[in-house]
């Protein structure tokens, strides 16, 4: 049994001895208060409100409630320790750090068990009147506790329509409640004087958590915390979207929704992307991997709990042209000329050859066009390409330098004798090239092969007796067929 010593410093009476079930310093009246530690067993004071708080070196905590409430002549309660025999004053007045002032055995000190490794029980506990009371950090087989209050009652957890929460309860009237969301915010508000408290909304969309709450007294004091799980069965809004046509073509889709919901974004193409909403409510860009025609943008959020929305729309309407195609010219064995290269998917690509005809693709979803192979073979010039995309707009032309180095094939001859002893030779060749036919004698004759690819008749000045025809044609880049 823990015993404690008090005199009371007005009627300046005789030391009183009380055990721990009554020790009380009496209302108003100035008390001193003496406990048989060392100095060195205190490591540190702290006031908190009206109440002294002495943390021992053990860790335990002695705490003298009302220590410093007013009394009636206005002095001040006094703490005393024994160090050796000698009491020593202890200073509870600027508590910077832990200071004595020895004055002496000026009374017999309190019994406060000295095998701190033991806790001693409550030395008084009796708030309105005053008291001592000792707390132990662990490792005793018996202990006291500060004066702590109920755990405040949640009594509902609400789901707003916009996803927040209100947290309603009872608790001690004039405590102000702290209450903790599933995603960590904190909302607080003081309890009525019917005891009730509430509602405490959330700042922000919660999903599915742990709501807790605790309570401080006017004194200070807190509760243990209360809780109550919540579950999220509520699907989010539909996020808002907001898209920008980027240079490339690309589509930029930035919006807002509920903070830690997964956003998905559907292009015109049907291609998607996903993003993470963050804190503030803001989502984006998500950029497509392609450049996009007009059509609708779509958008769903999945919030933390698995709920998903309905799903938001904008019409886009592509008003930007696309880049010119790049282009890439291959000369076939024919000498006609095989043009691919990339551009926007979807788009239409019309190639120019060196003759001025023309041959059209689609871009694929790869964004690759061709071959574009031309009609006939093609001598050197320049071949040019558009794109028009799905919306119809149409991109400049690129070019593209084709130079012929391949000659022609042999032209292909047909001889035919006429009356008068003559020959007419005729065949077929390369469009535009010139064709030299050599007659049995050694004359010449020479035409151009026309846009069909046909030749002649080329004539003989005199008749020909029985003999060879040869002929050879140079394209109009002055390749020599044999």
């Amino acid at each position: 049994m823990v015993n404690a010593k008090l005199q009371d410093r007005i009627l300046d009476s005789e030391v009183t001895q009380v055990n721990s079930d009554d020790i009380n310093l009496t209302q108003n009246v100035a008390t001193d208060i003496s406990l048989n530690l060392d100095r060195e067993d205190i490591f540190d004071l702290s006031r908190k409100g009206k109440d002294l708080v002495i943390e021992l070196s053990s860790g335990e905590i002695i705490i003298i409630q009302d220590f410093y409430a007013d009394n009636a002549d206005g002095k001040q309660n006094r703490l005393f320790v024994s160090d050796d025999e000698i009491i020593a004053q202890v200073n509870t007045t600027d508590l910077n750090g832990v200071e004595f002032a020895e004055v002496g055995a000026e009374f017999e000190p309190i019994v406060f068990g000295h095998s701190l490794g033991i806790a001693a029980p409550i030395l008084g506990a009796l708030a309105a009147t005053g008291g001592v009371a000792l707390a132990s950090s662990g490792g005793s087989d018996s202990s006291s506790a500060p004066a702590t209050i109920d755990a405040p009652v949640i009594a509902s957890v609400t789901e707003n329509a916009d996803g927040t929460l209100d947290v309603s309860g009872t608790g001690e009237p004039g405590s102000t409640v702290t209450v903790t969301f599933p995603d960590g915010t904190i909302g607080t508000a003081v309890v009525a004087a019917d005891g009730s408290y509430g509602p405490v909304t959330s700042a922000t969309p919660q999903t599915s958590g742990t709501v807790t709450a605790t309570q401080a007294d006017a004194a200070g004091n807190m509760s243990a915390a209360s809780s109550e799980t919540f579950t999220d069965t509520s699907a989010p809004a539909a996020p808002a979207t907001m898209s920008t046509q980027n240079a490339d073509g690309t589509l930029d889709v930035s919006g807002t929704g509920e903070p830690g919901s997964t956003v998905t974004v559907t292009f015109p193409d049907g291609t998607m992307g996903t993003t993470t909403v963050a804190a503030d409510g803001t989502y984006g860009p998500v950029t497509s991997a392609t450049p996009q025609t007009s059509g609708t943008v779509t958008a769903t959020q999945a919030d933390a709990a698995g709920n998903m929305s309905a799903a938001s729309s904008e019409t886009f309407t592509d008003g930007s042209a696309p880049a010119a195609p790049t282009t890439m010219s291959t000369q076939n064995a024919d000498n006609t000329l095989a043009v691919s290269g990339t551009g926007e998917p979807g788009s239409t690509v019309t190639v120019t050859f060196p003759d001025g005809t023309m041959g059209t693709a689609t871009v694929d979803a790869m964004g690759n066009f061709g071959p574009v192979t031309s009609a006939a073979p093609q001598a050197s010039g320049t071949v040019t390409a558009t794109q028009a995309d799905a919306a119809g707009n149409m991109s400049a032309a690129s070019s593209e330098t084709f130079t012929d180095t391949s000659a022609p094939a042999t032209p292909a001859t047909m001889s035919t004798q006429n009356a008068d002893g003559t020959l007419d030779v005729s065949g077929t060749g390369e469009p535009g090239s010139t064709v030299t036919v050599t007659f049995p004698d050694g004359t010449m004759g020479t035409t151009t092969v026309a846009a069909d690819g046909t030749y002649g008749p080329v004539t003989s000045a005199t008749p020909q007796t029985s003999g060879t025809v040869t002929a050879t044609q140079a394209d109009a880049a002055g390749n020599m067929s044999a």
